[in-house]
């Protein structure tokens, strides 16, 4: 198919089809390691490409219409489109997520000590969010955070940051859309943390 053994196609790195679960598992153990070396402190992981291209053999990701086809176009499709379907195939790719991602992420952080008796997980923030929210806006953007920073944040919280004596800007998604605080203040916090 013209990839080379390296994995990498024209500039693109490309996984079998089948073994995205086991590459992701690779990938977050990687991270773990190289957080726990100090061999970075800021890392992101871009999950969507990496399950989108797997031609839907993963969770089965695919339009609302079409359960067995796969891709970018089809995922924004499906965040658009909002059927009971397309809410299935969605929450499956957030379950498998929430459990190949971060819950393996987060138990690697927890068994790492520091020097201080404190895990990893203590001394860093971790952070699963979306890029957007209702209809490419930048606020109303559900966020999940795990980590104190090393004591600079508090845990154990449910913030919203809505701002609901502001009217409604519009409905969407059998849901309201109110301005509230800017999603870019919360980046500015955790990167000062």
């Amino acid at each position: 198919d013209g990839s080379h053994p390296s994995g990498q196609r024209g500039g693109e790195f490309t996984v079998e089809v089948g073994r995205v679960t086991e590459h992701i598992e690779a990938m977050v153990d990687i991270i773990a390691l190289a957080l726990s070396c100090d061999a970075t402190r800021v890392v992101t992981l871009d999950v969507s490409k990496m399950v989108i291209n797997d031609g839907g053999d993963t969770f089965g990701m695919g339009d609302s219409m079409n359960a067995n086809s796969a891709g970018r176009g089809n995922w924004h499709y499906q965040a658009h489109e909002w059927t009971g379907n397309a809410k299935r195939w969605l929450s499956l790719g957030n379950r498998w997520i929430a459990e190949t991602v971060i819950a393996r992420l987060l138990g690697r952080l927890v068994e790492t000590n520091e020097r201080d008796g404190e895990s990893l997980l203590h001394h860093s923030m971790v952070m699963w969010s979306n890029e957007l929210s209702f209809n490419h806006l930048n606020y109303s953007i559900p966020t999940a955070m795990w980590g104190r920073a090393g004591g600079y944040l508090r845990t154990g919280r449910y913030i919203d940051y809505i701002d609901h004596d502001r009217p409604t800007r519009f409905r969407q998604h059998d849901g309201s859309v109110v301005e509230g605080v800017q999603y870019n203040r919360l980046l500015v916090t955790i990167m000062q943390a």
